[in-house]
């Protein structure tokens, strides 16, 4: 029965601990909404960030990214996007204006598709292509 108890010590000694966080990997962010509604095009880029812990309002740091280069081209045309900061309706998290770029005038037409590309510095290329629904 003693030899029991040094076999089990031995075996329950081994832990590997379980961490739910992937080591972090910094990737360039893009989003934009085309809409014919308007003819002031938006797109915004930026980065993913961490967290010390598991709450992602844990950052208080807009991640935008300055000096990219944001091009949209159609079937007739490309739009170079300029950089823009448009007002923060909610300053609770984030303190300073929204970092985007915008393009007008560029209305997006129906049934066109539209190549979006966005160059950055340190984080290289984001591209996407969407096609404007028929009405």
């Amino acid at each position: 029965m003693l030899l029991g108890i040094p076999i089990f010590s031995q075996i329950s000694g081994c832990d590997q601990s379980f961490n739910p966080k992937a080591p972090f990997e910094k990737q360039l962010v893009v989003f934009s909404i085309l809409s014919n509604a308007s003819d002031t095009q938006y797109v915004r880029v930026s980065t993913n960030y961490d967290v010390t812990g598991f709450d992602p309002s844990e950052n208080q740091v807009d991640q935008s990214i300055v000096g990219a280069q944001v091009i949209v081209t159609g079937p007739s045309n490309s739009y170079r996007f300029e950089e823009t900061l448009l007002p923060r309706s909610d300053t609770s998290r984030y303190k300073t204006p929204i970092h985007a770029y915008a393009v007008s005038p560029f209305r997006p037409e129906h049934g066109k598709t539209y190549n979006l590309a966005v160059t950055t510095g340190d984080l290289g290329t984001a591209s996407g292509s969407v096609t404007i629904p028929e009405k």
